[in-house]
């Protein structure tokens, strides 16, 4: 602006100085010429001001020009392949030697700004993955990379509402602490995924659920969600390496030697952490968090749950009332969750990771006497009908006059009830009883309940199932409600059965993907 004014008092007094230049031009005429060409060349003069009046203005712009290009030249910006992530940070590092000297712990990362768009929408993807969620978005998050002056610099995120919906500002360092990077992440994406319905306030996401899936994430899949920055080789290429070793991997292991040795938070704890937390209870928080996040997950609708209460955080101003309506069908008040807490964390606390095989051992046994093998033949065309008949205590055999190759498959109880009904034949039922009294002296302790009910069940499908009626077709339909109601309480037996099986297998076993371990668990 300053420079445009002075421009302007320049070019006026350029064109004063041409206008009085005339009359000079004029007295300077030579003797025998025509005095009539001097309007002429008044006019000549005003043009020639003009022309420098035009020149120095489009001087003035093309400097104002190369000032802006020097002004954002500074700045590089990246936008994630969904779009939701914008990531601008300057050109050169201005981040000082000492704080990038630390990048050998390898609790710091450096965030490069073209990688960290990706390492983003991997963290995005993976926590939908968890939550069983689309990968949709309706808020735009920016991120703004800073100079680090310390490796315990603050990420600050805000949110701000407008007329097309809410935006996103995450202001991080270059330099920071991975766990700290995966969490502002994490926050900000399920605030975004809660604000999607909320005008009035934005949702109130709590420290738990943030730190307890950030932790989950970070134990399942680091490697895959958080690129390395790339650093310059002898030959002038960009490359990155990173040497990931999972062998013996048990995400849960440092979370049970932690909770063993100090008392875990509480429900109350976890709900209203105290902001004043040193670094072990910091560390603490987040291993309890952890294990309560994966605890709720275990439920048969455990990701559902966790989806309805993101979608009623906005409702609310307190979180709690969101959390009790989408796990009311566990939970009907805080004291409730309190109990179950506490139960959890016992019966966690109390294993032994030294038998861990014995107890794998024990869940395949049981796998076994639950399932039943069949060996099937394909139909021909002399014989199409499948018959069924029993042979030894576990064994089917659908037999044909076909010539082709038997073909082994697993049938669960309740396909055997299911095909009772339809079939002369009874299935093995009797033997499925005493396999499960003679394994019940050899089970671990927690499938003593679980190996008891399993018993009543199909005891109770044979007993309901010989009841006489009055009249031929009260008994078909007698044993029809019979085989409804065991069927029923055998899928609830085996979402319990997948759900502690779940458990032992995050102690002892390498972690398989998140989806793959939803299918699983889901079987």
């Amino acid at each position: 602006m300053f420079w445009q004014t002075n421009g302007g008092k320049r070019m006026k007094m350029m064109v004063r100085r041409s206008l009085s230049g005339c009359g000079c031009c004029k007295q300077a005429t030579p003797t025998g010429l025509d005095t009539s060409t001097a309007p002429a060349q008044r006019l000549l003069s005003i043009n020639s001001a003009h022309t420098s009046m035009r020149k120095m203005f489009a001087a003035g712009l093309l400097i104002v020009t190369t000032c802006a290009r020097a002004q954002f030249s500074d700045t590089i910006s990246a936008r994630s392949f969904s779009g939701q992530f914008v990531v601008s940070a300057p050109r050169v590092s201005l981040t000082p030697h000492y704080v990038t000297d630390l990048l050998t712990n390898p609790s710091l990362i450096r965030l490069d700004p073209m990688l960290l768009p990706a390492s983003c929408e991997r963290i995005k993807q993976a926590l939908c993955r968890e939550l069983g969620a689309v990968s949709s978005w309706s808020g735009g998050i920016c991120i703004k990379l800073q100079p680090a002056s310390s490796p315990d610099d603050l990420v600050t995120i805000s949110s701000d509402y407008f007329r097309d919906g809410w935006k996103y500002q995450v202001l991080m360092p270059e330099v920071v602490d991975r766990n700290r990077f995966t969490r502002a992440i994490v926050r900000v994406s399920l605030q975004e995924m809660a604000n999607r319905g909320a005008t009035a306030h934005g949702a109130d996401v709590p420290a738990w659920l943030v730190e307890g899936f950030s932790r989950r994430l970070l134990a399942f899949s680091e490697a895959a969600l958080i690129l390395p920055s790339p650093r310059a080789a002898p030959n002038g290429l960009r490359l990155s390496s990173m040497l990931v070793d999972e062998r013996h991997k048990k995400p849960l292991e440092k979370v049970h030697a932690s909770l063993c040795a100090n008392t875990p938070f509480t429900f109350e704890e976890l709900s209203w952490p105290s902001p004043d937390q040193t670094a072990e209870q910091e560390d603490l928080f987040a291993n309890s968090s952890y294990f309560f996040v994966n605890q709720l997950l275990l439920f048969p609708d455990g990701r559902a749950c966790f989806r309805a209460m993101l979608d009623e955080l906005s409702q609310h101003y307190n979180w709690q009332l969101s959390f009790l309506h989408a796990f009311q069908a566990y939970f009907h008040q805080p004291l409730d969750v309190e109990k179950w807490w506490s139960l959890q964390v016992a019966r966690f606390t109390g294993r032994d990771f030294s038998q861990a095989s014995a107890v794998q051992d024990s869940w395949r046994k049981l796998d076994q006497i639950l399932v039943s093998g069949l060996q099937v033949r394909m139909p021909s065309d002399d014989a199409p009908d499948l018959a069924i008949t029993n042979l030894e205590s576990s064994d089917l055999v659908v037999g044909t006059n076909s010539s082709n190759g038997p073909l082994h498959t697993e049938v669960s109880l309740q396909k055997l009830i299911q095909r009772w009904e339809t079939e002369p034949h009874p299935p093995p039922l009797d033997s499925k009883l005493r396999e499960l009294e003679m394994f019940r002296f050899q089970a671990a302790p927690d499938q003593l309940v679980l190996v008891d009910e399993y018993r009543r069940t199909l005891q109770e499908y044979l007993r309901d199932r010989e009841k006489r009626g009055l009249l031929p077709f009260h008994q078909k339909a007698t044993r029809r409600k019979a085989a409804d109601a065991a069927i029923r309480q055998l899928d609830l037996l085996d979402a319990r059965r997948a759900a502690l099986e779940y458990i032992h297998q995050n102690l002892t076993a390498p972690h398989a993907p998140a989806d793959a371990q939803a299918a699983q668990a889901a079987r």
